[in-house]
């Protein structure tokens, strides 16, 4: 009988304890992987940083200047403003429009072939792309966790602690349907002249 009680005190016991510990660690790798998510996006945050910054560089430089560069000082400023927001899809948005002004920059260095304007023009476009470099890279890192983090908040019975402890899913950084048929239509061509 004291064998059958000690049994039962035992199982008493263990049980609490396990759940006890299945919900600690249950709730900390929640809150890991809800982390590795937030560095990641700041590691994005960064380099949108770096483009605003460029932009406005850029914008400095035209702001006196004729129409033609009026226009371009504009959608820089536009672009340049998305870059701030708080919303992952807004900013995936602006970094697009900023990737966008690349040809006009372009256009505007060869309409001032020897000037200080196309050299730093051309510094500024080479930053923009290795921004762009970097920012696609550190999307690939930040959608892998975001996907992982989404996948585990909606796992049973993870998703009984998530919900408990204010977990939501994440949105992901991901390209426009419009720029994504531009690149479902470019040829071997129009990759090697970018």
């Amino acid at each position: 009988m004291t064998t059958l009680i000690v049994v039962l005190l035992l199982i008493a016991i263990l049980i609490p304890v396990s759940v006890i510990i299945y919900l600690w660690l249950s709730y900390n790798k929640l809150v890991r992987h809800e982390q590795y998510v937030k560095t990641a996006w700041s590691n994005i945050d960064n380099q949108l940083d770096a483009k605003y910054r460029i932009l406005t560089n850029v914008v400095q430089m035209f702001e006196l200047g004729s129409d033609r560069e009026k226009d371009f000082v504009e959608s820089a400023l536009l672009a340049r403003k998305g870059l701030t927001s708080k919303s992952v899809k807004e900013k995936a948005v602006a970094n697009e429009n900023v990737n966008s002004l690349l040809p006009q920059m372009s256009m505007l260095m060869e309409a001032y072939p020897n000037s200080n304007v196309a050299h730093s023009l051309k510094d500024a476009m080479s930053s923009i792309k290795q921004a762009e470099e970097k920012i696609t890279y550190a999307r690939t890192g930040y959608n892998g966790g975001v996907e992982n983090y989404n996948i585990l908040i909606r796992s049973f019975p993870t998703n009984l602690i998530a919900s408990k402890f204010g977990h939501t899913p994440k949105e992901s950084f991901s390209i426009t349907e419009e720029e994504r048929k531009v690149y479902n239509h470019l040829s071997v061509n129009d990759v090697r002249s970018k």
